[in-house]
């Protein structure tokens, strides 16, 4: 049987390299070690568009479920392209940033691995040019002894058919604690999130300045003919952008800065 085989490099210390064969045969990728992993997140899993894993040294997908079928490429295809060549343009310099921002946070607060999950939204290309906005949850699953992010595997869902605010969004997840994302845990991203001048949309600046004059998500919605939880989707995605927990604080801050 012929077989196309792609070694990945893991970077396991500053002068070491790790190997891992993640074989492609017939078709179908054989890397049984993500596969035990993945198990962990059946129910995210189900609700998946695809999956897919990261080799942190190289940013190349070193795995995929479903992802090819789903983007129009053959796995030989994908198995070859770069991700940045998936990611669009515009987002592409945010996204690297905030990849390289999330390797830091692993190392400095030497988090194990699957005990954070770290969700970005942005948009991703088919194989025929056109780009869909995808949700994706990133696991890291190689950690090295000293602390090195090695690997990651990602979760996606497909969100162009519902309404989103423009531009990237992030959010942490830390299983051993329910709930939004601690303070601290955000705060350790805000150099990268500081360039907020262009993370709210002009929709976005619509609805808080609505928001400043009436304080009420049902009469904005009323206002603007869309529904209600879109008000209030677009208040939680703002809160996001400028890491803050209350909109009155958004609103300080927008003004403070002229953009409304």
């Amino acid at each position: 049987m012929e077989q196309t085989s792609y070694q990945v490099g893991l970077v396991k210390s500053a002068n070491d390299v790790e190997r891992l064969p993640c074989r492609l045969v017939a078709g179908q990728w054989d890397y049984p070690e993500l596969e035990k992993e993945l198990e962990s997140s059946a129910p995210y899993r189900s609700m998946a568009d695809f999956v897919f894993a990261i080799d942190a040294s190289r940013l190349r997908i070193c795995y995929e479920d479903g992802m090819a079928a789903y983007l129009g490429y053959s796995k030989e295809e994908l198995a070859q392209i770069r991700m940045q060549d998936l990611i669009h343009p515009e987002e592409y310099d945010l996204i690297t940033r905030l990849i390289l921002k999330i390797r830091e946070f692993v190392r400095k607060r030497k988090v194990q691995p699957l005990h954070h999950t770290f969700i970005i939204s942005h948009r991703l290309k088919k194989s025929n040019g056109e780009y869909i906005a995808i949700l994706r949850r990133i696991h890291p699953f190689k950690v090295s002894e000293d602390g090195l992010f090695q690997a990651h595997y990602c979760i996606c869902m497909d969100v162009s058919r519902h309404h989103l605010p423009d531009g990237v969004t992030f959010d942490i997840r830390d299983s051993s604690r329910p709930g939004p994302a601690d303070d601290a845990d955000l705060r350790f991203f805000a150099d990268i999130l500081a360039d907020r001048s262009q993370r709210l949309s002009e929709r976005e600046l619509e609805v808080l300045r609505l928001w400043i004059a009436v304080d009420s998500c049902s009469v904005i919605a009323r206002e603007l003919g869309i529904k209600e939880r879109t008000i209030e989707a677009h208040l939680k995605n703002m809160r996001k952008k400028l890491v803050m927990r209350r909109t009155v604080d958004v609103a300080l801050y927008a003004k403070d800065r002229g953009w409304i």
